[in-house]
């Protein structure tokens, strides 16, 4: 559900502009992200993905573990830049990763999420 809410609300972030200076985060440590994910989740794993523009091809891999690290992290940048830069360049970041990054990657996860709970109710 939260996925959800979060897919839903990306769309209503207001454009806006990065900062003119850009500071380096130098916190991210995606590696104990990811293992601290694992632990949490350990049923989840690997799972199949295909690009809904190119029909016909092989289905490729998709990592609920990565990608729910993926998305943590993204997130926790929009709060960092939010601090650091404030709100426009927290808002310019969230919406430009949603389409450049993490956006695919919640959205293939609810997909797998789904199947998941459909499956359970089989």
């Amino acid at each position: 559900m939260a996925l959800d809410r979060l897919l839903a609300a990306v769309h209503d972030v207001p454009e806006a502009e990065p900062a003119d200076a850009e500071v380096a985060r130098t916190d991210r440590d995606w590696t104990s992200v990811y293992g601290q994910i694992a632990t949490r989740f350990p049923a989840y794993g690997l799972y199949a993905v295909s690009s809904p523009l190119a029909l016909g091809e092989a289905a490729m891999t998709g990592d609920a573990i990565d990608d729910l690290a993926d998305l943590t992290e993204d997130l926790r940048e929009v709060l960092w830049r939010g601090e650091q830069s404030g709100p426009d360049d927290a808002a310019w970041y969230l919406r430009f990763m949603y389409e450049a990054h993490w956006g695919r990657h919640a959205r293939e996860l609810a997909l797998f999420l789904h199947a998941r709970l459909s499956e359970r109710l089989e």
